[in-house]
């Protein structure tokens, strides 16, 4: 779970996010956003496949990903709380 702070300036809530890209310095956080963002920015060296389907395979996977690490980040959390 993610806590935004208030004083943060940037349009993006990034505080204690893992990953997180920066560039330009700004910060970028999410693994799915990660990638599309480097899709769109740098377009002539794209890091997914052309063919559509191919394409969503990598996307399932970071999907998966990123949903089994936040309820496994949660799980943690939790037992920190009962010690």
């Amino acid at each position: 779970m993610h806590i935004e702070d208030p004083r943060d300036k940037s349009p993006m809530p990034v505080n204690k996010e893992i990953p997180l890209l920066v560039h330009h310095e700004k910060a970028i956080a999410d693994s799915l956003v990660i990638l599309e963002y480097i899709e769109d920015t740098w377009k002539h060296n794209p890091i997914l496949p052309q063919n559509p389907y191919e394409r969503a395979k990598p996307r399932y996977w970071g999907k998966f990903a990123d949903e089994e690490y936040g309820q496994l980040t949660a799980l943690r959390d939790m037992n920190k709380r009962k010690l």
